[in-house]
């Protein structure tokens, strides 16, 4: 995890993202990693980009289950959260929703 953080301190990026690939069973990487894998999913090309984007939601809903509430939604809010572009999938947009009802709130100005 400190290494994960030293290299984002560094601005390697794709390489915190590989190492963490390896320890997605911890929630501390987990929550690292979630953020950094969205944020350079440009890299891939089309065909590896349509199945990242698949794999990505579900460890994105295996993390739901995983994490507490404040954690989750924290994945998806904030200067480092993932960006609301993966709101384009409907589950994901409607367990946001569901789990995390005052970001909506914050998020719509209301």
């Amino acid at each position: 995890m400190s290494l994960g953080k030293l290299l984002c301190y560094f601005k390697n990026i794709p390489l915190a993202v590989n190492l963490c690939q390896d320890y997605l069973d911890d929630n501390e990487v987990l929550q690292l990693y979630l953020p950094l894998a969205y944020s350079h999913s440009s890299y891939l090309s089309s065909n590896d980009a349509l199945e990242f984007e698949a794999n990505f939601h579900a460890l994105l809903m295996e993390a739901k289950g995983r994490l507490t509430s404040e954690e989750w939604c924290g994945l998806l809010y904030g200067k480092y959260g993932i960006p609301f572009q993966v709101m384009d999938n409907k589950n994901l947009h409607t367990q946001f929703c569901a789990t995390c009802p005052d970001r909506v709130n914050e998020v719509l100005g209301e």
